[in-house]
C-alpha cells in the first residue's frame, strides 16, 4: 500500500507550511529611487534606450524575412499544384 494517513498529513502540514511562509515574507517591490528619472544614471539610461531600440529592429528584420519565406512558400505551392 502507498500513500496512507501519514502521507495525508505530511501533505497538509507541508500545505500549512508554505502558506505561512507565503504570509510571514515581505512583498516583493521595487525601490521608488529605482524608477525615478531623477537619480537615473544617463549612461545607463542611454544604454538602456539603445537596447530596446535593437530589439525592435531586430524583430522588425525577423518578421520582413519571415514573411518573405512564407511569400516563398505559397508561390512554391501554387506552381507544384497547378502544373
Amino acid at each position: 500500500m502507498t500513500g496512507g494517513a501519514g502521507f495525508s498529513k505530511q501533505a497538509s502540514q507541508t500545505f500549512k507550511d508554505n502558506h505561512s511562509l507565503g504570509q510571514i515574507r515581505p512583498k516583493g517591490k521595487l525601490p521608488k529611487s529605482a524608477l525615478s528619472r531623477e537619480n537615473a544614471n544617463p549612461e545607463d539610461l542611454s544604454d538602456s534606450i539603445q537596447h530596446r531600440i535593437q530589439q525592435s529592429r531586430r524583430i522588425q528584420t525577423g518578421s520582413i524575412v519571415l514573411g518573405a519565406l512564407l511569400i516563398v512558400l505559397v508561390l512554391f505551392l501554387i506552381f507544384l499544384f497547378l502544373e
